[in-house]
């Protein structure tokens, strides 16, 4: 992680983003982020179903430059599980910015959905899904 370190500060950066994919771990994200230029954390994530933003229906417009998606976290696990909790965190770190005073709703132009599937009976995570259309 030296390297990744070294390339962060390198180009001024305090998050990162790497996509790849393998015959061994295919489709995969990681996003990481560093405090006082060390890795703070970092989290790989299985990409299933892709579709293109342009195969989602509704309005074509175009974003607007410097606009931030609306983060919608469903599930109680992302209160009560620690693994939830960090991803959480370091996903408002990446979508999130400056919180606004205001929020005009004809200026929400995306929505990054994350939501886990409780079970019944304990109420813990059986399983973690990430939407970002």
């Amino acid at each position: 992680h030296k390297r990744l370190e070294s390339l962060c500060h390198k180009y001024g950066h305090s998050l990162f983003t790497f996509g790849s994919s393998s015959k061994k771990r295919p489709f995969r994200v990681i996003l990481g982020r560093l405090f006082s230029g060390q890795l703070l954390d970092m989290q790989e994530f299985d990409v299933k179903d892709y579709m293109p933003i342009q195969k989602f229906g509704g309005l074509k417009r175009e974003s607007v430059l410097g606009s931030k998606p609306l983060l919608v976290f469903q599930g109680t696990a992302f209160e009560s599980d620690e693994r939830l909790k960090r991803t959480k965190s370091l996903l408002i770190d990446f979508f999130g910015g400056p919180t606004p005073e205001k929020v005009m709703l004809d200026g929400i132009d995306n929505v990054v959905v994350c939501s886990t599937f409780d079970t019944p009976a304990t109420g813990n995570a059986a399983a973690a899904s990430t939407e970002m259309p």
